[in-house]
């Protein structure tokens, strides 16, 4: 509606994607860069806005805060990303089996490490948003009990880049666009407004 070509990528192992191993957005950020190279290279004068939900949005973060990423990339629109991978790790064991389970998160990490060649903490959202300068439009739903709602609120406070901030009420795991669609695309409307005028 608004004139935007728009590329949509499975992540590997997702949809029509070929792969073996989730990595929870950390070699998925890889690859996002390669996407970003391919657009630039068909079009070098491309001004690229990332968006990216849940897992997809963590990889945007990861991606926002890499010394590779080209200033092609002019913003970026997460929902319900989550702090870091060991962070919601943390918070799923935490809530399904009611415990607290550092020890059992470093042992699969290791494992993570040995099958897929990644550690949990080789990258995180909440630390390259730290490092970001692309302007970054934060959005979550109120009542998000999968990635905890308040990680927004710590994503949002440790980002460095020129930024805002969505709250979507009543809206649970990526539901945000589903559950108030008028204030979701008119917030990201005016953001990109703001960044291509």
């Amino acid at each position: 509606d608004n004139d935007y070509n728009i590329l949509i990528i499975d992540h590997r192992i997702h949809g029509n994607s070929d792969g073996q191993y989730c990595t929870m957005g950390i070699k998925e950020t890889e690859d996002l860069l390669l996407w970003i190279d391919f657009i630039v290279s068909r079009n070098p004068n491309a001004k690229i806005v990332l968006h990216g939900i849940s897992m997809g949005a963590a990889t945007i973060m990861m991606a926002t805060g890499s010394e590779e990423i080209p200033s092609n990339v002019v913003a970026a629109i997460e929902d319900c990303g989550f702090t870091s991978v060991i962070d919601e790790f943390g918070f799923q064991i935490k809530q399904r089996i009611g415990i607290e389970a550092r020890l059992l998160i470093k042992a699969s990490s290791i494992y993570a490490k040995i099958k897929a060649g990644f550690f949990y903490g080789e990258n995180s959202p909440i630390e390259a948003v730290k490092r970001s300068e692309i302007p970054t439009l934060f959005i979550h739903g109120s009542t998000d009990d999968f990635v905890p709602f308040y990680m927004l609120q710590e994503l949002y406070d440790s980002a460095s880049c020129p930024k805002e901030i969505l709250v979507i009420e009543n809206a649970e795991h990526v539901m945000s666009h589903i559950v108030d669609p008028d204030k979701y695309w008119s917030t990201v409307d005016s953001f990109l407004k703001d960044i291509f005028n």
